[in-house]
């Protein structure tokens, strides 16, 4: 009488059924349908059940068990993945499509909405566009091919979906990179905040400095879900529409005044549009599809979506993506018709070294702006790389350690005294991350693509031969492109060192 069944066909058993099965005492009936039950025993070396007999039952205390051991609870027949974590965000509710539009956005424009206008005058005005446009297929079909096997295996994190389609190494591979690319990412994000405030605290010790701010920035990420991030977002995008308008605004009052160079109608003052060397393609290639990775976050974005659908994370890549595209051309482009080859690495920078139409207190807040929006990003960054760390944690002991409080402060605080460790011990480290920052080519492009290949063998038996085909050219097409990126960006990297 304390014991409720629930009866479920054998591939069928979704999320909603597994938080009901566990949220009370129960006897687990399994009914052989489809396939024979002893398929499932087998694909799901962990399986509590003994030998695969229909009607089977196990107790939940078993079930728990088979959940937090090392394995964890894989089916390949299910492609379904449930853990603790997925039964919180279930029952607390998730991200709203607007929400998950901002996180996109926050995830994808960093410090690169500075340097994209220098990106312009190295490479030229039409060669940028046009591998912009080359590029964005392949860089929409990534995020929708994350999101896809997310919502196949129940993955809440990029990690746990490599270990779910393609194995336990490439879930180890993946959590190295993600842990290396981030943290590189977080010390460029840290020593760009210090250089927008550090002006006013010029009494105060550059490196004291770089302690303290990187003390708050945990702050941000004290949540166990990335909706935390929700409100911090807003301003983020708020901050960043700021710093476009400034630039917008800037380039019509010159224009209005005539006192824009391309004015002048001298040869010497006209933009570069075309630029046909291939040092100079090869240059702007990981510039551009760097600038839009924002795949590391589009798993747990997807996993935290309100009543998740392909279809709602298609309006998602659309309105987060195509934002970053019109914000990246709009101001990267203004800038660079506004400074043509006096356009520094650091726009700001030519702000407060040329002579603008605009009143320098707004390039203050401007820099204030910048400021809020990369603490933003690097909130989003963190908490997916802290995710990747909390689970190897749980695999090592055993046991779900990243369920108690103290270890979650303790590696969120460390990660942060780390990054401004590394900030002020290596000032240069910005060389080192050019060089370390080709690895988002494996989140864009390698992973996507190994996930999609992986389907070919797990949908085998249902995949007609023209689907089979057309997922081996497209899971090879990605992987060689990200190997091409990679190198690419290597090379461009290394010959600026």
């Amino acid at each position: 009488s304390k014991i409720k069944p629930i009866v479920c066909p054998v591939g069928v058993m979704d999320k909603s059924d597994m938080v009901d099965m566990l949220s009370q005492p129960l006897a687990i009936h399994w009914i052989d349908k489809a396939s024979p039950l002893k398929q499932a025993s087998q694909s799901w070396p962990n399986s509590p059940f003994g030998p695969a007999k229909s009607g089977s039952s196990t107790s939940i205390d078993t079930f728990l068990n088979s959940l937090i051991s090392p394995g964890g609870f894989h089916d390949v027949e299910w492609s379904k993945q449930v853990s603790f974590e997925e039964r919180e965000i279930e029952v607390l509710g998730g991200s709203s499509l607007l929400t998950s539009v901002l996180l996109m956005v926050q995830s994808m424009i960093g410090g690169g909405i500075l340097a994209f206008p220098h990106a312009f005058l190295a490479g030229g005005l039409l060669n940028m566009f046009v591998m912009q446009l080359a590029m964005m297929g392949f860089i929409t079909a990534g995020l929708w091919v994350l999101a896809w096997c997310s919502e196949r295996t129940g993955a809440g994190s990029f990690q746990a979906l490599m270990r779910v389609m393609i194995g336990r190494q490439a879930e180890l591979a993946s959590a190295v990179a993600l842990v290396v690319l981030i943290f590189g990412a977080s010390v460029v994000y840290l020593d760009i905040f210090v250089d927008q405030v550090h002006p006013w605290f010029e009494t105060v010790p550059r490196s004291d400095l770089t302690f303290i701010v990187a003390m708050f920035f945990p702050l941000l990420v004290l949540g166990r879900t990335m909706s935390s991030l929700a409100l911090p977002s807003l301003i983020g995008c708020a901050a960043l529409l700021y710093v476009c308008g400034m630039i917008i605004l800037n380039f019509v009052l010159a224009w209005h005044n005539g006192t824009l160079r391309i004015q002048s109608g001298d040869a010497i003052d006209q933009p570069v549009l075309w630029q046909s060397g291939l040092r100079q393609w090869l240059g702007i290639f990981p510039v551009v599809c760097f600038s839009y990775q924002g795949h590391i976050s589009a798993v747990p974005l997807y996993y935290e979506l309100t009543r998740k659908s392909m279809t709602r994370w298609v309006a998602v890549i659309s309105l987060g993506l195509g934002s970053c595209i019109v914000l990246y051309n709009i101001t990267g482009c203004l800038a660079y018709l506004t400074f043509l080859d006096r356009t520094q690495g650091d726009i700001l920078k030519s702000f407060l070294a040329e002579d603008v139409a605009i009143p320098r207190i707004m390039v203050t807040f401007a820099r204030v702006a910048v400021a809020v929006k990369v603490c933003v990003t690097s909130g989003v960054f963190t908490f997916c790389a802290r995710s990747a760390i909390l689970d190897e944690l749980d695999r090592m002991l055993g046991k779900p350690m990243s369920s108690s409080d103290g270890v979650f402060l303790l590696v969120t605080f460390t990660w942060a005294a780390l990054v401004a460790l590394v900030a002020v011990l290596a000032p240069d480290i910005g060389k080192v991350v050019s060089v370390v920052g080709n690895i988002s080519a494996f989140f864009m492009f390698h992973f996507p693509g190994m996930c999609i290949l992986a389907t070919v063998r797990t949908d085998k038996r249902t995949l007609s031969n023209v689907s089979r085909r057309l997922r081996l050219v497209a899971g090879w097409t990605l992987i060689f492109l990200g190997t091409f990126v990679f190198c690419a960006g290597l090379w461009s990297a290394l010959d600026g060192l």
